[in-house]
């Protein structure tokens, strides 16, 4: 099996660092925790199965983490997923 390489957009570690930032009622340490598990979720979960995400638009795909969606593409040939954008649960995206 060909190993797939997942590529975070720079837009996913702001987006994670506002959720830091964003969550007053949190310690910061919970967060960093929260924030490695989701990491470590797409990394190994993607890289696993990475189509197993709907579909959400044309190619890019949706995957659900703690309430947080991510929208991401799989290029097979390249054996690469892109990690493309963060909704965090109180976002209106559809």
């Amino acid at each position: 099996m060909t190993q797939v390489i997942v590529i975070f957009a720079p837009i996913i570690h702001t987006a994670l660092e506002n959720i830091v930032d964003f969550d007053e009622h949190i310690t910061a340490s919970a967060m960093l925790d929260l924030i490695e598990r989701i990491e470590l979720r797409l990394v190994n979960d993607l890289a696993q199965s990475p189509t197993i995400g709907p579909i959400f638009r044309g190619s890019v795909r949706m995957f659900q983490i703690e309430n947080y969606v991510f929208l991401y593409e799989y290029h097979q040939k390249a054996a690469k997923i892109y990690i493309l954008d963060i909704v965090s649960p109180t976002q209106n995206w559809r």
